[in-house]
C-alpha cells in the first residue's frame, strides 16, 4: 500500500554511444558505436 512514508519512483534514461564504446558488449563481429540505449528502472522505497 502506498502512503506518505512510502515512495514509488520510475526513471527512464536514454543515451547514445559515439564511434565506439567499451561499456557496451557488441555481438561477435558487430560494432558498439552509434547505438541508442534505453534503461528503465522502477523502485519502491519503504520507511519504517
Amino acid at each position: 500500500m502506498i502512503n506518505p512514508t512510502n515512495k514509488v519512483k520510475a526513471e527512464w534514461a536514454r543515451t547514445q554511444t559515439g564511434d565506439m564504446s567499451f561499456f557496451v558488449d557488441a555481438p561477435s563481429g558487430g560494432e558498439s558505436g552509434h547505438k541508442v540505449i534505453n534503461v528503465f528502472s522502477l523502485s519502491y522505497n519503504v520507511v519504517f
